[in-house]
């Protein structure tokens, strides 16, 4: 997605990327005027000059890209863009997962990864701009992920077809809590096919697994709180504690990380959202 400044100006604000390993995305960017982030893997001058740049910044971000299994699937792109000394001075989320911590913990990647160093000498730009996608996925084999891409192919057209092909995926990684989501979907199946028995049979399957999967989830996030002690780390943990449903541990450790650092804009909105599930669940 790119912004011109006709829409920059509209929208109204400035996003800027604090480099720190406590980094808070604001979830209501809008980048300068003359920010117009595209892929400079695209321009064959950009990367003949940056070649071994490039290599090693992506590197480096690959490096920090170690998600825990607090983290759901997903996949998110930034663009950003680097100064002369290869410090970070604008990012955005060009592509949300749909996950705020998903987006969060790329954002903080980047944050940990830079700075890159400086410029070729070669070079007379000041900036750069770049775009990274980071991703990962729950499915634990390119058999399963094959198998899971065909199930999705033939969902609104096939279900007969498209329950064959979960049924396999599921088989590749049968007992896994991180396949919770695929009983769901097969249960989904199930039941417009007038499966009803197999259908209640793996929605609990489903909400079994997932309560494993919930309990691993918090105890890696509380693990690296526990070690790291930062507003990014507590907000991490309140995530796992909000997506398993433990609203007022979730709103306890949120509160943690909001007095850590007066860069919580994006806490204290995703405070209000743990509250409203709270509420809602009295």
């Amino acid at each position: 997605m790119k912004y011109h400044g006709s829409m920059v100006k509209e929208m109204q604000k400035i996003l800027l990327l604090v480099v720190s390993t406590i980094f808070v995305a604001s979830f209501n960017k809008v980048l300068a005027d003359d920010y117009n982030p595209v892929s400079t893997f695209n321009y064959k001058s950009a990367q003949t000059e940056f070649e071994e740049y490039i290599d090693s910044m992506k590197d480096k971000i690959a490096k920090q890209w170690n998600v825990p299994e607090n983290t759901q699937e997903g996949h998110a792109v930034v663009v950003f863009r680097l100064n002369r000394n290869g410090d970070v001075v604008l990012a955005e989320i060009a592509e949300s997962s749909g996950n705020v911590s998903f987006d969060e913990i790329a954002l903080g990647t980047l944050a940990k990864s830079a700075p890159f160093g400086n410029f070729p000498e070669t070079t007379t730009r000041t900036s750069l701009d770049f775009k990274y996608t980071f991703e990962t996925k729950i499915a634990q084999t390119d058999v399963m992920q094959k198998y899971l891409a065909e199930s999705e192919k033939y969902f609104l057209t096939d279900k007969k077809l498209s329950l064959f092909y979960l049924d396999k995926a599921i088989a590749e990684i049968k007992g896994d809590s991180a396949a919770y989501f695929m009983y769901a979907r097969r249960s989904k199946l199930n039941k417009a096919l007038g499966n009803i028995e197999e259908s209640e049979n793996d929605l609990s399957e489903c909400k079994r697994l997932k309560v494993i999967y919930d309990q691993k989830r918090i105890a890696a996030a509380k693990t690296v709180a526990e070690k790291e002690k930062t507003a990014f780390s507590y907000f991490s943990l309140a995530n796992a504690y909000d997506i398993a449903g433990n609203y007022n541990d979730a709103l306890e450790i949120i509160d943690k990380a909001i007095a850590m650092t007066p860069l919580n804009q994006g806490f204290k909105r995703y405070r209000l959202e743990i509250a409203a599930r709270a509420d809602a669940k009295k």
